[in-house]
Formats: structure tokens, C-alpha cells, sequence
């Protein structure tokens, strides 16, 4: 079981559709309602709104109801430990990183691939070593992994959800950017230079969804 930070980095939706795909069990964290829901549609099975006191507490709730005790490793002592995340997919860092070190099951793993929010400045170094768990670093896969993706997308079909479309105009490449800045996207925003209408391309690739 895992969980993708939703704060709609362009590499969230993605990160969903590949674990999906994948066959795991899939939870997202967002500051937006309406994202939440449009996650669910993709085939997450739980979101939380990680602005709310208690977002820690709630996905700890839904972990001790989903996750069965017989998959949860025991601690460095030998006793039962709680039901944890398996791998959180992380683009924000900051204070956060605390947050799903807390969530992890013994073993987990923190996959990072960005800093937007920031430093950790009080970072649990004690519950990283104590749960055996992994912060990882992600820049770029090697070739084998890029093939390996390659061949699942092609295996389960998986197309990038095209947000929307602004023609290659100095307003509309302006709207495009604040669109982005604003976080108000839900999937890829795309700039078209020439050719087939935006009505065109985006009926294209909804009708391979």
C-alpha cells in the first residue's frame, strides 16, 4: 500500500496511473477536494486532505481498518508494529517527511523526487534507523527502468490525461503558465503549435481512456 503527495506536481497523476496499473493499493494526499475526487476516479482508493489538524490520524485510522496485521513486520524488538504504508512517492519534502516516516510500516519507503516545500530542519533520524525504513532519492531511472515503464504503459494502455489546451499565442501561453502556477490543473497542460484543433486532440485522447 502506498500513497502519492497530491499537491499536483506535474508527476502525481502519473505516479497514480503507473502504481494503479501496477496493482497497488493506492492513497493520495491533497489540499484540494475536487482533486481528491478526480484521483478516486483514477483508481485511488482513499484521499485526504493533508491541510486538515488531523490527516495523520485519519490515514492511520484507515491503515489499522485496511491494512490485515499478518502483513505488518514486526518492529526491531520482535513486537507486532502497526500497519504502515509500504512506499509514499513525495515531491514537497519539508515538514511532511516527518509526517510519512510516522506512516511508514517497518521497512517502507520514502521515495523523493522534489523539495518545493522546502527543508526538514528537524528530520526523525532515530524512527528512520529504528523501522528499518529507506529514504530514496529520485532524479532519473536508469535505461532498464525506462523500458520496464515503457512496456507497462504499453501493456495497460495508460495515457496522460490532457488537462487543457491554449494555441501557441502570447495570452493564451500566459493563461496557460498561471493555470500551472496556480495549481489549479488536473492532469497535463498542453501547447499546441500547429495543426489538428485543441477540440481534436483532446477528444483523441479521452477516447482512448
Amino acid at each position: 500500500m502506498g500513497a502519492c503527495d497530491w499537491s499536483w506536481r506535474r508527476s502525481s497523476l502519473a505516479a497514480l496511473q503507473l502504481a494503479v496499473a501496477a496493482g497497488c493499493h493506492v492513497l493520495v494526499t491533497s489540499s484540494s477536494s475536487a482533486k481528491i475526487q478526480n484521483a478516486l476516479k483514477f483508481g485511488a482508493k482513499a484521499g485526504f486532505d493533508y491541510t486538515s489538524n488531523n490527516w495523520v490520524e485519519q490515514i492511520q485510522k484507515y491503515l489499522d481498518r485496511e491494512v490485515p496485521k499478518s502483513l505488518t513486520p514486526s518492529d526491531v524488538l520482535g513486537k507486532p508494529a502497526i500497519p504502515g504504508l509500504d512506499l509514499v512517492i513525495d515531491g514537497s519534502g519539508g515538514p511532511s517527511l516527518n509526517f510519512y516516516l510516522q506512516l511508514l510500516r517497518n521497512g517502507g519507503i520514502i521515495s523523493l523526487y522534489g523539495a518545493t516545500s522546502g527543508l526538514c530542519d528537524k528530520f526523525f533520524l532515530h524512527a528512520l534507523f529504528l523501522k528499518n525504513c529507506s529514504l530514496r532519492g529520485v532524479a532519473m531511472g536508469n535505461d532498464d527502468e525506462f523500458k520496464a515503464m515503457l512496456d507497462l504503459v504499453e501493456k495497460k494502455k495508460i495515457v496522460p490525461w490532457v488537462d487543457a489546451i491554449y494555441p501557441f499565442k502570447t495570452e493564451s501561453v500566459r493563461e496557460a503558465f498561471d493555470r500551472m502556477g496556480n495549481s489549479k490543473q488536473f492532469g497535463k497542460i498542453v501547447i499546441q503549435i500547429s495543426g489538428e484543433s485543441t477540440q481534436g486532440i483532446q477528444s483523441a485522447v479521452r477516447s482512448k481512456l
